[in-house]
């Protein structure tokens, strides 16, 4: 198929009309063919080509190989045509003829994405685009806090060095319990009232000094500086 594509675009530059062209594909199908299905060598394929062209050139002649509207220029261009693509590679196209060629398929896999059903979401969400340590880290809801773990007294105070939990003590956790439950809710409030004041009196008396100092030291400044501007 090459071999006569490439002789019709031949005919195509040389500017031949449609029965010089379809003279050039007689001769080279009949020369392929003698190759294919008689097995002619090259002597004798030579000799059927030089029989094609018989006649050309000579008014009333006898003989005639179907080519006789072909002029000389025309004849003599087709037959280096054929010469030098055709029978300079004759081995090889016999070869071609004569030896079955291996034969190879090309295979390509294509991958087509199916619609995903109707009950889905389709495009997927945007959460699925990123990598999944940004999303774990900003978008997936953190997982429940787990339960703090009871161990046993003993491993416990084995732990943190303190005492055993002993009966004396849960005494007095049950006596402070029941002080707490025996006051009203007025005396808590001046129970705390008493408590933040000794723990807030010295605070307030030492921010009091801290202020007069600063007081102090301002008011100075302010006396120098009249003191300057009226000398």
């Amino acid at each position: 198929m090459d071999y006569f594509v490439s002789g019709v675009w031949w005919c195509k530059e040389k500017s031949y009309d449609s029965q010089t062209t379809s003279a050039l594909y007689t001769v080279l199908h009949t020369l392929l063919d003698n190759i294919r299905e008689k097995h002619l060598d090259m002597v004798e394929n030579l000799v059927e080509f030089k029989k094609m062209f018989s006649g050309i050139g000579l008014e009333g002649g006898d003989i005639s190989g179907g080519l006789e509207f072909l002029d000389i220029t025309q004849a003599t261009e087709i037959m280096a045509y054929v010469k030098t693509s055709l029978f300079q590679h004759y081995t090889l196209y016999k070869y071609m003829y004569s030896h079955k060629q291996a034969e190879e398929i090309i295979g390509t896999d294509l991958d087509v994405e199916v619609a995903k059903p109707a009950d889905m979401p389709w495009p997927p969400p945007l959460d699925e685009g990123v990598p999944i340590e940004i999303y774990q880290k900003h978008i997936a809801t953190p997982p429940p806090t787990p339960p703090p773990k009871v161990e046993d007294t003993e491993n416990i105070d084995g732990a943190t060095g303190g005492e055993p939990v002993t009966d004396e003590t849960n005494e007095k956790a049950g006596r402070e319990a029941e002080l707490l439950a025996s006051l009203s809710p007025e005396e808590i409030k001046q129970v705390m009232e008493k408590v933040a004041k000794e723990m807030l009196g010295g605070l307030q008396s030492e921010l009091s000094s801290k202020l007069k100092e600063r007081e102090t030291s301002i008011i100075n400044r302010i006396n120098k500086i009249h003191k300057v501007d009226s000398s």
